[in-house]
């Protein structure tokens, strides 16, 4: 939400600031998204797996619309790995 002081059009382009050169520098801040872009999320939790329908229920924040698809892996695999050596070490 804007300050007060503001119109509410604090996401519209305003002066891109071409005044002799008629371009706009490399950087320039722009509204818009970010793209298509993979995104890392954690914290998410397989509450159940339903092989008929073949729908996972994920517990937490996914990215993304209604249907769209989503790419799971096991973010402990590392941590695993560690720990399994770590116990081998100490047999």
């Amino acid at each position: 939400m804007p300050a007060l002081r503001t119109t509410k059009s604090h996401r519209r382009v305003g002066s891109t600031g071409s005044k002799g050169d008629a371009r706009v520098w490399p950087g320039k801040r722009m509204p818009g998204h970010m793209g298509f872009e993979w995104r890392n999320m954690g914290a998410l939790e397989v509450v159940r797996i339903n092989p008929i329908e073949n729908v996972i229920y994920v517990k937490g924040n996914v990215p993304g619309d209604n249907s769209y698809p989503v790419i799971m892996n096991d973010w402990m695999k590392k941590m695993k790995m560690k720990w399994f050596k770590m116990l081998k070490i100490y047999q």
